[in-house]
């Protein structure tokens, strides 16, 4: 883990998610002793959570964009680097398939040409 991402882990994600007693179940303090299938097993379900804004809570002190950004580039670099990446393959079904950020859709963030006319 990068040392960038692994401070915002540290930051962010630690206070609920370290030892026994983590939230559902999710441990971020082993990262490093896990097994090759069991790191590329949490960082699909972290993947999942960040993608569709799930974490961090928002009752919780919230990550800044940015941090939130590198976490998730990191997280699907790697996993595709494994071609293990389960977000990739739900994209594909129907109810994700048009799964789109709406805040950034209505900011004006995104600036590419749609395929297809207004």
């Amino acid at each position: 883990m990068p040392d960038q991402v692994s401070e915002v882990v540290a930051e962010r994600c630690l206070d609920c998610h370290t030892g026994d007693g983590a939230e559902a179940g999710v441990r971020f303090d082993n990262f490093s002793q896990l097994q090759l299938t069991a790191k590329l097993e949490l960082m699909n379900r972290a993947q999942d959570q960040v993608f569709f804004g799930l974490m961090p809570p928002k009752d919780s002190n919230q990550s800044i964009e940015s941090e939130e950004s590198l976490l998730a580039g990191w997280l699907r670099k790697t996993l595709r680097s494994h071609n293990a990446s389960n977000l990739d393959e739900k994209l594909r079904y129907p109810q994700y398939g048009n799964y789109v950020d709406h805040k950034k859709l209505f900011d004006g963030s995104v600036d590419d040409k749609p395929f297809t006319p207004a």
